[in-house]
């Protein structure tokens, strides 16, 4: 056996690897065995690179199989049998399998180095170890399943092993707060989700003569796409299609359900890092890409998911500039990369929107851990108004998060590559208007990010606490990190679209207008607005209205505040109230309905032939006289009718 032949044959122990480092954490701790910290982020560290070489080497077996780029390799075993349906777990394999193993095991294996030190002094170092291993086994097992039902379970396990990220200081009321607020908004996806592939299921095992299709296997995406679209109206199909996005859509926090996403920010800045820019996220755009032959089929689905792109990308960037917490800049920036990967998709860029969320799991992974070493060195402190003059202190930091900078703003590195992929092939494919909200999304951006940059890292210090030099394991996580930011793109670019395509998504030569040149022009505007205003003595200016909107997020959040609060809290009330009174009314009356009979008849039982024989005459004495008053109802209803028929 050829040693690629092995990596892709035992894919499935990636999966198993981390689950089985989470249970050894956490049974060590139980039975007081594993104490060392040294270890236990050894092993998980360990797990991680083995998952990372054993997707170098899927990768590898892949691109030398003679029918790359269209290999599939699947390993599947009957998990339930009812009749002639057949539920199956295991492993599939694809071009865009490996892409997505490949990433989420470097980023977490980065993630995890740089925790190894950032963590190392919180009294809960192994339980954050053993949920950062729940996690990676809920994201491999998400992008390694072979069918949706297999794809739902993981998607599950990923929301629970992210509420326990998050809320992972659950003393800190904000951070129980964020957690729950985050698990209950991802419920409306999952329940939409899992009714859309209930329908889907459905309709497979209805009508398709092929059982097998009922669960939805990804192998059949295309076949089941056609049977879909054909045994369906328009509406039912689009509805169902609607209900399968829900997942995607509060998965990678869209609007409207986008809200999540800040709040989570209240987790330990590697959670940040690797679940709200890198993995968790991006779940929703994988999950898009992987179901795309049936979203493909309908055009108003394809817009659905583009404009809730557009919407999500314009109102999380609006609300990116005026943002003060260090942290939530960089989320508002995730809300809307992730937008316009969901843009692109929705307008046919398949390979573009893929591409940029590979380039962003790095530049945006490496911006979130550059926050942390800041945030670290100054004490916790995350309000960039008492920040400035950073770059002296923590220059290696500085030169990283300026690299990050001018990354996702499009104008060098990799950000740049698939930027522009994207912009390219909306132009393209005559998308006007989605390229207009891209490009206005664009200098919002470079707006932004350069902001936290000039007031972070230039000008002079604000704070009142000394600022801590970073030890050398944080440093090596975002410099690497910057490396690949650096030369991802430049390396890979030329290849994506023919590893990662769908049709005709790769773009071809524009005749009309040079998009790299309105591109860099756009980003250069936003750059000189924000050094103008925030690294010069030139003073910001407000427009009061607009500023507000921006601050306080459209007021989106107090809307839903408003809705639980007094909406959702008045109508559990009277539900409440009808449970009280009504429902358990009935059901204590019903109660002391047979306790009233039961003490009845338990004062008839006195042991006394007499008494037995009386109450036996006086019930039949009251079925004779009850039989006679029927008896006596029929007959006169008889007579009366007699009567009534002779006259």
């Amino acid at each position: 056996m050829h040693i690629s032949d092995f990596f892709i044959n035992n894919i499935y122990s990636i999966i198993l690897m981390p689950l089985w480092i989470f249970l050894v954490i956490i049974m060590g701790r139980f039975f007081d065995i594993v104490h060392s910290r040294k270890i236990i982020s050894f092993i998980t560290l360990a797990s991680t690179l083995y998952g990372l070489v054993f997707a170098l080497g899927s990768f590898l077996y892949m691109i030398n199989t003679p029918n790359f780029p269209n290999f599939i390799y699947e390993n599947s075993y009957s998990f339930l049998k009812i009749a002639d349906y057949q539920l199956n777990f295991g492993v599939y394999v694809d071009n865009l399998s490996v892409m997505m193993l490949l990433v989420i095991t470097s980023i977490s294996f980065i993630v995890q180095l740089y925790s190894s030190y950032y963590m190392h002094k919180d009294k809960s170092f192994s339980r954050f170890f053993a949920y950062l291993n729940l996690f990676n086994f809920s994201m491999l097992g998400l992008v390694l399943s072979p069918n949706l039902f297999q794809n739902y379970v993981f998607w599950e396990l990923v929301g629970v092993s992210s509420y326990l990220l998050i809320g992972f200081w659950y003393k800190k009321p904000s951070a129980s707060f964020a957690a729950k607020k985050a698990f209950l908004m991802n419920r409306i996806g999952d329940f939409g989700l899992l009714v859309g592939t209930i329908a889907v299921s459905y309709f497979m095992y209805q009508y398709s003569n092929t059982p097998s299709l009922a669960t939805v296997p990804f192998s059949n995406i295309n076949d089941i796409g056609n049977y879909l679209y054909s045994y369906t109206s328009e509406p039912v199909f689009v509805i169902i299609c609607v209900l399968l996005l829900m997942g995607s859509i509060a998965k990678s926090a869209q609007f409207p359900l986008h809200t999540w996403l800040a709040d989570a920010m209240e987790g330990p800045t590697p959670v940040s890092a690797l679940i709200h820019s890198a993995t968790m996220v991006a779940a929703g755009v994988y999950l898009i890409a992987r179901l795309y032959p049936i979203f493909s089929l309908s055009d108003g689905v394809m817009h659905f998911i583009a404009i809730t792109g557009l919407i999500t990308a314009l109102i999380c960037a609006y609300f990116a500039i005026t943002q003060n917490d260090f942290k939530r800049i960089l989320a508002y920036s995730t809300n809307s990369q992730l937008g316009l990967m969901f843009l692109a998709l929705g307008a046919g860029v398949y390979s573009g929107g893929l591409f940029h969320l590979v380039t962003h799991a790095y530049f945006k992974s490496m911006l979130f851990l550059c926050s942390g070493i800041v945030i670290h060195s100054l004490s916790n402190q995350q309000d960039i108004r008492f920040m400035g003059g950073l770059r002296k202190k923590l220059p290696l930091t500085a030169l990283c998060y300026l690299i990050g900078c001018v990354s996702i703003s499009g104008l060098l590195f990799s950000g740049f590559y698939s930027k522009e992929m994207i912009l390219t092939s909306l132009l393209e494919n005559n998308h006007q208007i989605y390229a207009i909200g891209f490009l206005i999304v664009a200098l919002m951006t470079v707006f932004y990010m350069f902001r936290s940059y000039f007031v972070v890292f230039e000008g002079d210090y604000k704070g009142s606490s000394d600022i801590g030099k970073p030890h050398l394991t944080l440093d090596f996580s975002v410099a690497f990190l910057a490396i690949c930011t650096v030369l991802l793109g430049g390396l890979i670019h030329n290849n994506f679209g023919k590893f990662i395509q769908f049709g005709n998504s790769i773009p071809q030569h524009i005749k009309i207008m040079n998009p790299t040149f309105i591109a860099i022009s756009v980003a250069l505007v936003g750059l000189f607005l924000a050094w103008v205003f925030y690294n010069t003595k030139v003073k910001p200016f407000a427009i009061k209205g607009l500023y507000q909107l921006s601050y306080n997020k459209f007021y989106i959040d107090k809307f839903y505040g408003f809705l639980t609060d007094r909406v959702y809290y008045s109508v559990s009330k009277i539900c409440a109230l009808f449970d009280k009174y009504i429902v358990d009314g009935i059901v204590i009356l019903s109660g002391w309905h047979v306790r009233a009979y039961s003490w009845l008849f338990s004062k008839m039982q006195t042991g006394n032939f007499q008494s037995y024989l009386a109450y036996a005459v006086i019930f039949m004495a009251i079925i004779f006289a009850g039989l006679m008053f029927v008896y006596t109802i029929i007959i006169n209803y008889g007579l009366l009718s007699g009567v009534g028929g002779n006259i």
